[in-house]
């Protein structure tokens, strides 16, 4: 990552006031387990996807069941980095596959913040095979193109994507 040398200076009281404060609790976020379930992430996933299933669902392996709650954007959508260079997620995909002990930031939203800041990617994949895409115009003209359960931040908080309306303003980075 790269500094910002046109920023405006910032006093150290109000960096430790509001910048260190937020690190702190994100980290505090990232570094404490879940005392609620003790799950990880991709066990969590495999719970919430055998409840969806139902009780009475045919047996499957637990690695088919990412695809029952991973919502997905197509391959050619592009994730922005750390470093500013934009890629096509199916690369990001590729470079975990090929290297399983990858690591790359992207920039993502701090929904606690409200802001853009830098973010380690741990995991990059091919979910599932798809017929049904919802299409989103940004007034930039550019396309992005996602399941309906995939959700999007807007101006009215987190909405899943077959949600949206004209009304809602989608947040970008």
């Amino acid at each position: 990552m790269t500094a910002n040398k046109t920023a405006a200076p910032v006093r150290i009281s109000e960096f430790m006031d509001r910048d260190f404060k937020l690190f702190s609790l994100y980290d505090n976020l990232r570094s404490i387990p879940y005392l609620t379930d003790g799950f990880k992430p991709s066990q969590r996933k495999a719970v919430c996807g055998m409840l969806m299933r139902g009780e009475n669902a045919p047996e499957i392996k637990v690695s088919q069941l990412t695809g029952t709650v991973s919502a997905c954007v197509s391959g050619d959508t592009l994730v922005l980095l750390a470093s500013g260079e934009q890629i096509e997620i199916a690369e990001l995909a590729k470079r975990f596959d090929d290297d399983p002990d990858y690591q790359i930031e992207l920039m993502t939203y701090n929904t606690m913040s409200n802001i853009s800041e830098p973010n380690a990617c741990e995991m990059a994949w091919k979910t599932k095979e798809v017929d049904e895409l919802i299409e989103l115009e940004l007034e930039t003209g550019e396309l992005i193109r996602l399941t309906g359960d995939h959700v999007v931040f807007t101006d009215c908080g987190e909405v899943r994507a077959d949600k949206l309306t004209v009304e809602h303003r989608i947040l970008s980075l």
